[in-house]
């Protein structure tokens, strides 16, 4: 009964915060810093390697 009830509170949580936080613009934000840092490092390893 605790886990049920622990559930309904943890998900009310995630879904308050789904609808505050916008998750597609959180996403779309950590796709440009992953794009951003990609390029910033460029030709330091992997395929970029000289």
């Amino acid at each position: 009964m605790r886990e049920f009830v622990y559930g309904l509170i943890c998900g009310a949580a995630v879904m308050y915060l789904y609808v505050r936080f916008d998750p597609p613009k959180v996403l779309d934000y950590l796709n440009a810093a992953t794009k951003s840092a990609v390029e910033s490092t460029h030709g330091y390893g992997g395929k970029n390697r000289k």
